[in-house]
């Protein structure tokens, strides 16, 4: 309802690079600077886009974590415009 047709059909990267980043993890990747890059890649190809945040943390104290050694939630945040879309997946090493 908040988006225009174009930002709709971007906005879908925000879900692909979330399933990206399980898959890195399934895969052994547990460096968090490297999934989160990976993320922000996918999501960069939204040019109307602007990521206000994307941060893997440990979901029981939201702090940051360096290394997915437990379960991890990454979220993130990204505008459209003037519309703030917030999401998120847990990732199980």
């Amino acid at each position: 309802m908040y988006l225009n047709p174009e930002e709709r059909k971007q906005s879908a990267l925000i879900y692909r690079g979330l399933i990206m980043a399980s898959e890195l993890v399934s895969e052994g990747e547990r460096d968090a600077a490297r999934i989160c890059d990976a993320v922000r890649e996918v999501i960069a190809k939204a040019p109307l886009a602007t990521i206000q945040y994307l941060e893997l943390v440990d979901p029981d104290t939201m702090k940051p974590v360096e290394k997915l050694n437990t379960p991890g939630l990454l979220a993130v945040a990204v505008y459209f415009g003037h519309t703030r879309l917030i999401d998120n997946v847990i990732l199980k090493p």
